[in-house]
Order: structure tokens, then C-alpha cells, then sequence
């Protein structure tokens, strides 16, 4: 089963600022949703997890030059 954030709980989960990750959806580094008749967006935790991983992976590879 999938769980679902809203975009204060996504924020505070890798603890970033709200219009940090507005930024993030329009440019599409995070994926985000909005369920029918909804105005809220919506995070998988699984997407946040991922894109978490990928953080500190390319953030490796940068220390690493």
C-alpha cells in the first residue's frame, strides 16, 4: 500500500522549504500528484525515499571529484 504526504508533511520529511519544493515539482526533479477534485499535491513516500537516495549518491560522486 502506497502512502501518500501532503506538501507540509513531504517538506518536513527531507526538510526543505515549501517554495524550494514547488520548485522541485515545476522542473520535475520531484514527483508529485493531485488526486481528483483535489487542490493539494501529493507525494508517494517511496518517491521521496528515492529521490532521497539519489541525493546522496550524486552528492558522493561530487565529493568524490
Amino acid at each position: 500500500m502506497k502512502r501518500l504526504l501532503t506538501l507540509t508533511q513531504a517538506c518536513e520529511y527531507i526538510g526543505i522549504k515549501k517554495a524550494t519544493m514547488y520548485g522541485y515539482i515545476n522542473r520535475g526533479k520531484l514527483k508529485a500528484f493531485k488526486l481528483d477534485g483535489s487542490r493539494t499535491w501529493k507525494f508517494d513516500l517511496q518517491d521521496l525515499d528515492h529521490w532521497i537516495e539519489n541525493q546522496k549518491n550524486h552528492q558522493t560522486a561530487m565529493n568524490q571529484h
